[in-house]
């Protein structure tokens, strides 16, 4: 439920999917999906002033945020909203953020990363229903604390991994899970309920402080992008994966 609950060493062998819904995992999924050709995850501003400066400029988008807010000097702050495929297309993005790019490099150790939310929890489901391994779903959360859309979504990919095991033998959950598929159960029942869930937790009271309602919204739209994106560790990068 938080990334410092992964043990990195326990992650080897199994896949990891890295939930930030609000918003850097939305925000990925959006900028891979509109031809954005990498995402270069950084933990802090410094490294991504660094990761920038190895690339011609003209090919490369700096995107993030820190206090939800743009950080001076870069491109793109963190809302799904401007990455267009006029502004990202062909476009190396070096991204940071407060939590997401952090949960993100912190679950390299897993043998497969993907970058799941709402919007894309159908294409993740599809991508791991025959998984053989372990499936840990990493929660970003928000400033260490825990934030209820990370829950709700991980909650809906557990629930959809056991449901497509019925008649095989069940896939154990351990009691986080357990307790994300009770929560999904209880809230995220229908479209609405779903961005009433985010717009009431901690990441959502954040941004509607800051002026970011619409980005709760796109966040809240379930399959709205079909795609699958995984984190390469060796190379650094997150790219689509060609769905089967």
């Amino acid at each position: 439920m938080l990334p410092a609950l992964a043990v990195p060493e326990e992650l080897a062998g199994g896949a990891a999917v890295v939930i930030d819904v609000l918003r850097a995992s939305t925000t990925m999924i959006h900028a891979l999906a509109h031809g954005a050709a990498r995402i270069i995850p950084c933990e802090s501003v410094a490294e991504a002033h660094a990761v920038a400066a190895r690339f011609p400029r003209q090919d490369v988008l700096l995107g993030g945020e820190r206090g939800g807010v743009k950080i001076d000097g870069f491109d793109l702050d963190n809302s799904p909203r401007c990455y267009t495929p006029e502004v990202v297309a062909g476009k190396t993005i070096i991204f940071t953020t407060t939590n997401g790019t952090v949960a993100l490099r912190r679950a390299a150790r897993a043998d497969t990363v993907l970058v799941g939310a709402l919007v894309n929890l159908r294409a993740v489901l599809t991508r791991l229903q025959d998984y053989p391994g372990p499936v840990h779903l990493i929660c970003a959360g928000t400033d260490g604390r825990l934030t209820a859309e990370d829950i709700l979504c991980a909650g809906l990919l557990a629930r959809g991994l056991v449901a497509a095991e019925e008649g095989r033998e069940r896939r154990r959950c351990d009691v986080p899970a357990e307790m994300a598929i009770d929560f999904a159960r209880r809230r995220g029942g229908s479209a609405a309920e779903i961005l009433r869930t985010l717009r009431e937790s901690l990441g959502g009271r954040n941004l509607l402080e800051l002026g970011f309602e619409e980005d709760i919204r796109i966040a809240a739209r379930i399959d709205s992008h079909p795609v699958v994106p995984a984190y390469d560790r060796w190379a650094g990068e997150v790219s689509l994966l060609t769905m089967r």
